[in-house]
């Protein structure tokens, strides 16, 4: 359905007409993801009216006067009909992207509609289908977050995306959609009118999800809420349906439907209705029949608003006698269909998380487990005379969640050949015997920085290593700051998780930064982007700017220099210097005389993983870097006990990201 009443012809980045713009969306994955798309095609400053995902008559919160323009997206024309004629009346000019019903889409010369109310389309695909594909990766996020798997993975594949690539816009989208669930604001993780700033940064999804913490933060939480509502037991249950109730909270508000969702995936056959108690004693009831014979949702679902009816609050507020209506109203006669029954308190559960860690001793993996309130599970790894190894679990791994903990730096006993070795086998025995999930956890990975070819014939390691991984079958890998988050992520095809180092050091700034101003700084150009991000972080949690600056680097046969050129403002300020990994320190250290050069007052030099090879005890000592943070991700046994720079270094635990990110794993099954 397409009424073509206004003109087309605007041209991306152009301002051709005079007057506001106002881009109206529903705030889940579809509505954010459909404003995304067209303002990359058309950059214009426009005033973005949202809401939560049950917000749908927003048009008239639009005070848009002639001459303006509206970009709507995903908000059902019915639903706005009375303020979308309003807003034309008054020479308003309505672009109108949906797919819900709509009713009579008026005959407007102010009015261009593109409503498909076929199944399989969202609105994300809409916008994809008027710009011709130019933004394709953000129609995946939005099919996938409307719960259009299909739709969504055959965009994906016009695109050519692996299935690494695949899953974390999956994630995105269903996280995405999430977060937009809640009676209000205060329950959300991020309200959508704050979070579309962010999305809107990037002409790519996925550089979002590897720059962006929120990212993350939102599907943790998903993930989390899940998790808790699959720990309540069912508050009744009967042979063809079972009811759940869940307590008035934050989490519940967000997670009724996505648990009812999940309820029916996993037991097609039985009805399902997830209730929450409201603060007024009445009942809020999410209903889902069985998947076999979808016309039977249409006989429960009236049954079940009647007994809401009835339960109001003009009746006492008593949840059981409440939820006795409710269960009255899953009947098997209704249903027509006899379901299996279960035990009486049974429920779903995620499968038993097993904890290992190949390092003896290891004060990092003791440190995970502790995070984790978990134990590290037992194994005996055997060395023979000729130097080749066997490992193997003590304990049984079948249908575990299991995830094995080894550092693949070198030293100090072992190489990291010898190392990705033993992982690699590790992996492999558990999955020959039955776990039903493997994930390497791998604070510093081996050959991350060979990611590309510099020379002729070169290798690339870091492809190589991905390839090992898969081949054993390694479902998942979580490491620290990757060399290159990018090159990391499109080097699998497992899902595969960089964390952030710079979250770690997030107890540690109000001491390095000593009350002044504070700045950002890369060493190199190629580290901009990590150090943006770390800027960005800070300047939201400090609520005060940040400066930033970038040092040039250069090597040219091997040797290294700076030039002393600094891009950007550090006159009295601490600079908050940071890389990836510290090698031998020279790179720290001329970045630091640079800055040093350019004004700063002090120097703190951070990163993910201490090496410190060859003579960085004595570069770091020098007099440029005034202190040193790293994580513990690699112990500092190099570094000498006496050493002086042992004086100026701070070590950040990153086992707490490490196991937000397990937990993240599990939840999600």
């Amino acid at each position: 359905m397409h009424n073509a009443g206004m003109d087309s012809t605007v041209t991306s980045g152009e301002n051709r007409r005079t007057g506001r713009r106002f881009d109206v969306c529903n705030g889940d994955a579809d509505g954010l993801c459909s404003v995304v798309q067209w303002r990359l095609h058309e950059p214009s400053a426009a005033t973005l009216v949202t809401g939560l995902k049950r917000e749908i008559a927003l048009l008239e919160r639009v005070p848009a006067q002639a001459g303006d323009e509206v970009l709507v997206c995903d908000l059902s024309m019915d639903r706005n009909r009375d303020a979308l004629m309003r807003l034309l009346d008054r020479g308003v000019r309505v672009r109108y992207f949906d797919h819900h019903a709509a009713g009579e889409v008026p005959d407007h010369p102010g009015l261009q509609a593109h409503i498909d109310l076929a199944s399989g389309v969202c609105t994300s695909m809409l916008v994809d289908r008027w710009l011709r594909g130019r933004f394709r990766a953000w129609a995946v996020v939005g099919a996938f977050g409307d719960n259009l798997r299909g739709a969504a993975e055959s965009l994906a594949a016009a695109i050519g995306l692996n299935a690494g690539e695949r899953e974390r816009l999956r994630r995105l989208g269903e996280a995405m959609n999430y977060n937009a669930y809640g009676d209000d604001e205060s329950d959300v993780h991020i309200a959508p009118a704050r979070l579309y700033p962010l999305l809107a940064r990037y002409r790519d999804p996925l550089e979002f999800v590897a720059r962006e913490p929120v990212a993350h933060e939102i599907d943790a939480l998903r993930c989390a809420d899940l998790a808790r509502a699959m720990e309540q037991a069912p508050w009744w249950q009967g042979d063809t349906a079972v009811v759940y109730l869940l307590p008035d909270a934050a989490w519940s508000r967000r997670v009724i439907g996505s648990f009812a969702n999940e309820l029916a995936g996993a037991a097609p056959g039985r009805a399902h209705a997830v209730a929450k108690r409201c603060a007024d004693g009445t009942l809020t009831v999410s209903v889902r029949a069985p998947i076999e014979g979808a016309g039977r949702r249409a006989r429960i679902v009236p049954a079940i608003r009647r007994r809401r009816a009835r339960t109001g609050r003009r009746n006492r507020p008593d949840a059981r006698g409440s939820l006795r209506g409710v269960r009255a109203g899953i009947r098997p006669d209704a249903l027509g269909y006899a379901g299996a029954a279960r035990g009486p308190g049974r429920h779903r559960r995620g499968s038993e998380v097993m904890f290992f860690s190949l390092e003896p001793g290891s004060a990092f993996a003791a440190a995970l487990a502790s995070e984790l309130g978990v134990e590290i599970a037992a194994h005996e790894e055997r060395r023979f005379a000729d130097e080749e190894c066997k490992l193997r679990p003590l304990v049984d791994v079948g249908g575990a969640d299991a995830f094995v903990v080894f550092g693949l730096h070198g030293g100090p006993l072992d190489s990291p050949h010898d190392k990705l070795w033993r992982l690699l086998a590790f992996v492999a025995t558990l999955r020959d015997h039955g776990a039903r999930r493997v994930t390497a956890v791998a604070p510093y990975l081996a050959y991350a920085r060979k990611d590309r070819r510099t020379k002729p014939h070169d290798p690339i390691g870091l492809r190589y290593v991905a390839q090992l991984f898969e081949a054993v079958g390694t479902d998942a890998l979580i490491v620290l700051e990757a060399h290159n988050v990018a090159a990391f992520e499109n080097a699998f095809r497992i899902p595969a998780i960089s964390l952030e180092a710079h979250r770690a050091f997030g107890p540690l700034i109000a001491e390095l930064a000593n009350g002044g101003p504070l700045a950002v700084a890369s060493p190199d150009p190629g580290g901009v982007k990590r150090a943006q991000l770390w800027r960005e972080a800070l300047e939201e949690q400090r609520g005060t700017p940040v400066g930033f600056a970038m040092v040039d680097k250069r090597r040219s046969a091997g040797v290294m220099s700076t030039r002393g050129l600094v891009a950007g403002d550090v006159a009295g300020a601490t600079v908050l210097l940071l890389d990836d990994l510290i090698g031998s320190g020279e790179t720290m250290r001329q970045a630091a005389l640079a800055l040093r050069g350019a004004g700063a007052a002090s120097i703190v030099a951070c990163a993910g993983h201490g090496l410190f090879i060859e003579q960085a005890a004595h570069v770091l000592a020098d007099e440029a870097i005034t202190r040193l943070a790293v994580t513990d991700s690699v112990p500092a046994f190099r570094l000498p006990p006496d050493a002086p720079v042992r004086g100026k270094l701070r070590i950040a635990s990153c086992a707490p990201l490490f196991a937000q990110a397990i937990r993240r794993l599990h939840a999600a099954g």
